[in-house]
Parts: C-alpha cells; structure tokens; sequence
C-alpha cells in the first residue's frame, strides 16, 4: 500500500469514527430528550439528588456538580420544553445525517456540512453566554467533523470523476 494509499485510508477510517461518535450522541441525545419529555421535575430533583450529592460530599466545592444541581433546581417549564425539543430535534437530526453519510449520499455531504455549521455558531454564542467548556469541546469536535465531512466529500467528487 502507497504511502497516498495510507493517507487516505486514514483519513477515510477518521470520518467513520467520528460520524459513528456523531450518531452515537444523537442517540444519546433523542433517549435523553424522551426520557425529559416523561420525567416530572420532581423525579429530576431527586435523580439530581442522588447523583450529586455523593459527589458533593466529597468536594462541596466542585464548581461543575454545584451548578449542575442548580440549573437543576432552577428549570422552569418552558426550559424544560426548550431543552426536550433541542434535544431530540438534534440528536434525531445527527441520527439521520450519520445514516445519510454512512450510505455515501452525495447530498448528504454539503448538507451535513451547513447543518453542522450552523449549530456551530449557535454553540460559539452560548460559549461566550455561558462559558461552557463542554460545549466548547463539542465544537471544536463539530469543526474538526466539518473538516472531515468535507475531506471525504472531495475524495468521493474526485472518485466518482475517475471511475
């Protein structure tokens, strides 16, 4: 196998691991906004509860596990109804992109690609809100996918020229 041979088998074997990992969170994504849609925020307070508070007594000072407890406490109905529908209109959206990617639909490349951007932007306005780190680890994971997406889309335009 040429060294060019190598590159690109690489490059290939990056773009189906990533999209699997991008499928994966949509599915993680559409139980989680499943499972929001049916759990009172009174059963959310005493999951929170259990999960958190042995972790609280170890470090009451863990900035992550305090304010996930609170933005627990504090949800409101209609960030809860927010958070249901981005999360499965997300998660059942990267579920289909993944599919569309994996069955090689051409379409699916630049689509695929503008969907990703424009939650990209979105996630870049909530990093500098909210300074999330964990979404700012998302993005740079949805960028480097763009790049990947894009990366496969030209090897296949340039295939399908050949053959």
């Amino acid at each position: 196998m040429s060294k060019a041979s190598q590159i690109k088998h690489y490059w290939h074997n990056l773009f189906e691991y990533a999209i699997f990992i991008k499928g994966l969170f949509g599915v993680l994504e559409t139980i989680n906004g499943f499972l929001m849609l049916f759990i009172s925020k009174g059963a959310l307070n005493n999951i929170s509860s259990i999960l958190v508070d042995s972790e609280l007594s170890e470090d009451p000072h863990d900035f992550l596990i305090n304010f996930l407890a609170q933005s627990i406490q504090n949800l409101s109905f209609n960030i809860k109804i927010f958070v249901i529908v981005y999360l499965l209109f997300h998660g059942l959206l990267n579920i289909f992109l993944a599919v569309q990617l994996y069955r090689n639909k051409i379409w699916a490349y630049m689509f695929a690609i503008e969907v990703i951007m424009i939650f990209v932007i979105y996630q870049i306005y909530r990093i500098f809100l909210y300074h999330s780190a964990f979404l700012a680890v998302v993005t740079i994971f949805d960028i480097l996918l763009i790049v990947l997406i894009w990366h496969e889309r030209r090897h296949i335009k340039n295939k399908l020229k050949i053959d």
